[in-house]
């Protein structure tokens, strides 16, 4: 792993050699600390292979500082299903990288499926009331994309929090979902004081396709905002 041209044939030789070859992988995230190409090529190795023995190592490669070792261990994490993960995943949701936070959120919904556990459920809930609106955000994304219509309530909340991000995630689930409040509270948020809060209310009615939120869209072709005029023109 250590070359940089033979590292993706090594890559690949380490993770068809399955469990088998997971000591070797683990002991790089300690020989190669110093080496964040490295770390991260393991990472994905030990994810590849989705021995849960790889759970701990990799949970200790979300304290790093680089964000691209990061986003590896998550998305390694995201590959292997042992009780643990989803919260070591959840604990990304505040993480200063977008890409991290949103490798987080794809990797839970993912390892959720459609049946998530009740206590991924409450934490969820519980991080929806954080105060750090990153982590809201992902949270909310979270339970919106595995409850579906039944997250109506926490989505009803989310569109007056007052974070922008947050109201622009919630109204993109409400979409997503069909929600039975989607027209009247994408309406509301026609005027919303963010201009990409706006621009999700217009593609959210736009998904409706009614002659009525037609008629409302109208209303935003001299926004002031150029990507939201774009969205409602289209």
């Amino acid at each position: 792993l250590a070359e940089a041209d033979l590292r993706p044939y090594a890559a690949d030789a380490l993770a068809r050699l399955g469990a088998s070859a997971l000591p070797a992988v683990i002991r790089a995230f300690d020989d190669y600390d110093d080496n964040e190409t490295v770390l991260a090529a393991a990472a994905e190795v030990a994810g590849r292979i989705g021995d849960a023995v790889a759970v701990r190592p990799l949970s200790r490669l979300l304290m790093r500082e680089e964000a691209d070792v990061r986003l590896a261990a998550v998305e390694a994490l995201g590959r292997i299903n042992h009780p643990d993960v989803s919260l070591q995943l959840m604990a990304q949701f505040g993480d200063p990288h977008p890409a991290v936070r949103a490798s987080a959120v794809k990797s839970l919904v993912h390892l959720m499926g459609t049946y998530p556990e009740e206590e991924v459920l409450d934490a969820l809930r519980q991080s929806i009331q954080s105060p750090d609106p990153t982590v809201r955000c992902s949270a909310l994304a979270v339970y919106g994309k595995l409850l579906g219509e039944k997250a109506h309530d926490a989505l009803l909340l989310a569109v007056r929090d007052e974070s922008h991000e947050v109201r622009r995630t919630a109204i993109g689930l409400m979409a997503e979902a069909k929600h039975p409040s989607l027209f009247s509270v994408a309406t509301a948020a026609l005027s919303d004081e963010n201009s990409r809060v706006r621009e999700a209310a217009v593609r959210a009615l736009a998904s409706t396709g009614s002659a009525e939120a037609l008629e409302k869209l109208m209303s935003l072709l001299d926004d002031e905002d150029m990507w939201v005029r774009a969205e409602a023109g289209e």
